[in-house]
């Protein structure tokens, strides 16, 4: 609540510096243009995106009170924090429920063409499969423990493998072990524990 109470004290300075100015100063079509850019896809999405944007548009409502005639708009912009696209991107594949997305949906989700997001990746020393592949090995060591019922195709195909040998295939060499092994492994060493 301080941050949402402190967006909105600033963007009001904002908006009172550029009057300051603009009083001295011709305001094209008598529109004034607050731009906001913030992050309303990353990780600090719920923190700060939204709320920046809903903080101008309120100081901006307040100041209309002052000067009715001047036109206000606020511009958004997402900077999809470029800094951590892998990372952003990781977290959208893990958190996937059903199959494993596409590149294309999961640049849809993001916000990006498939063709930014490979340039960000690469930017990164990253790649989509780097990343699916450590997806997938989360998502599977998860779903083996904590649907103990669940099929090792079912996993498998919910992976996106079209079959269980290569989904087998895939565990072993993340894990140095076969899924079922694995699986019942780490139960009975969590049993063991308690």
């Amino acid at each position: 609540m301080l941050f949402r109470s402190r967006s909105v004290l600033l963007t009001g300075a904002a908006l009172a510096l550029m009057l300051t100015s603009a009083a001295r100063a011709e305001i094209p079509n008598n529109t004034l243009k607050l731009g906001v850019l913030t992050d309303l896809s990353g990780f600090a999405a719920d923190s700060t995106g939204p709320g920046s944007v809903v903080a101008a548009k309120l100081a901006v409502e307040d100041f209309k009170a002052e000067k009715p005639d001047l036109k206000v708009e606020v511009i958004q912009a997402d900077h999809q924090n470029k800094a951590d696209i892998g990372g952003a991107l990781a977290e959208f594949l893990r958190g996937s429920k059903g199959p494993t997305p596409s590149v294309e949906e999961a640049a849809r989700h993001l916000g990006l063409s498939k063709r930014t997001l490979n340039r960000r990746l690469a930017e990164q020393n990253l790649n989509f499969s780097l990343i699916l592949d450590q997806s997938r090995r989360q998502r599977a060591e998860k779903l083996l423990l904590m649907h103990e019922g669940m099929s090792i195709e079912a996993i498998g195909e919910l992976l996106g493998y079209a079959e269980t040998a290569s989904f087998t295939r895939a565990f072993k060499r993340w894990n140095g072990t076969a899924p079922l092994r694995f699986r019942r492994q780490r139960l009975a060493d969590f049993d063991a524990a308690h």
